[in-house]
């Protein structure tokens, strides 16, 4: 990627007749918003077929596309990995668990 300043790019337009007919045919939208980022996402179907009746409402939650979200405030890994060798430890592959949850997020 190479940063060009708008005045030189203008210059550029000026000069270059085929630079400008391929910037005459993509559509200015105008400066970029940040808030723009935190659409988007993982999207899924839950359920495929539902059929609403007295008793049943159709809804839908939206989280709002939390991965990006989580991808702009949350910290990552940098740097080299340590790698911590501990040949004493033993791993249970067998053993299941189970952890509960604590909210329900989606309904019935």
């Amino acid at each position: 990627m190479e940063e060009v300043w708008e005045c030189d790019v203008k210059k550029e337009l000026k000069r270059n007749k085929e630079m400008k007919k391929i910037f005459e045919g993509v559509p200015d939208e105008g400066p970029i918003n940040p808030r723009d980022a935190y659409s988007g996402g993982r999207t899924m179907p839950f359920c495929l077929y539902a059929a609403a009746s007295d008793n049943v409402e159709i809804s839908m939650f939206d989280i709002i596309s939390l991965y990006p979200f989580v991808n702009y405030y949350s910290p990552y890994p940098v740097g080299i990995p340590k790698i911590v060798q501990s040949p004493n430890y033993i791993v249970n592959w067998y053993e299941k668990y189970f952890i509960p949850i604590r909210r329900r997020f989606f309904k019935d």
